[in-house]
């Protein structure tokens, strides 16, 4: 059925020719443009360590915090503070720079790693799961309202225009951060011994601690990178 629109829908929007270009001068344009680049592993290390924690829920719950119940709470909040966020993204953006609002990004993971790492209870995760929706909206949001600009920006250094670049590599390297994330928690359950017949304390104590240092790791990381960001 993809197909179908993939091979016989017509673009009605003329492309001005000094606009079009190949795929291999778009991706050398990219590497050129700094603060795409930027912007692209500031998305996939967020998406990464949000995804790793959301995954990690599903363990965390029942063997650190004893209720499996408990994962949709935790989940939930995740979820429901980026839309309520994202209504103050645009007034945060214009008063802070994006700039900012990505080194937020990386201190709010760290806070959310830290107080997980110190907490272990129900409020704690709550706390955390605040921390972690409000760094999707400082991080992913902001780079969705910027490409336009990182576009501009990258045609002024490289004489390339290419935003269809720049929106396909950010796709793509949000579905990667996904499968790396899922291949880490494997990685590190079963390092750990996990085995769900019969749950060890060792097993129990990797899982509490890569659950609040992951976000930690990938946060500080976050926040060195964006301060490469220059675009104002």
């Amino acid at each position: 059925g993809g197909c179908i629109p993939a091979f016989f829908c017509k673009e009605r929007v003329p492309v001005v020719s000094t606009q079009q270009g190949n795929l291999l001068e778009g991706l050398k344009a990219f590497v050129k443009n700094r603060n795409a680049v930027v912007a692209t592993l500031v998305v996939c290390l967020v998406n990464c360590g949000i995804m790793a924690r959301a995954s990690f829920t599903s363990f965390y719950a029942p063997y650190c915090l004893g209720d499996p119940n408990l994962i949709a709470p935790i989940l939930s909040v995740m979820s429901v503070v980026p839309l309520v966020a994202i209504l103050f993204v645009p007034i945060l953006t214009k008063k802070l720079d994006r700039k900012v609002m990505y080194c937020m990004a990386g201190i709010s993971m760290i806070l959310a790693g830290a107080i997980e790492s110190l907490g272990g209870s129900l409020a704690t995760s709550i706390v955390s799961s605040i921390l972690c929706g409000f760094t999707l909206c400082c991080s992913i949001t902001v780079t969705w309202g910027a490409i336009p600009d990182i576009a501009d920006y990258g045609e002024y250094i490289t004489g390339t225009f290419n935003p269809g670049t720049i929106y396909s590599t950010l796709t793509f390297v949000m579905k990667l951060a996904t499968a790396f994330s899922s291949l880490g928690l494997g990685l590190i359950l079963d390092g750990y011994g996990f085995n769900a017949g019969q749950v060890t304390q060792a097993a129990v104590n990797g899982i509490r601690l890569w659950y609040g240092l992951i976000p930690v790791i990938l946060g500080v990381i976050v926040l060195g990178i964006a301060l490469f960001f220059n675009l104002t």
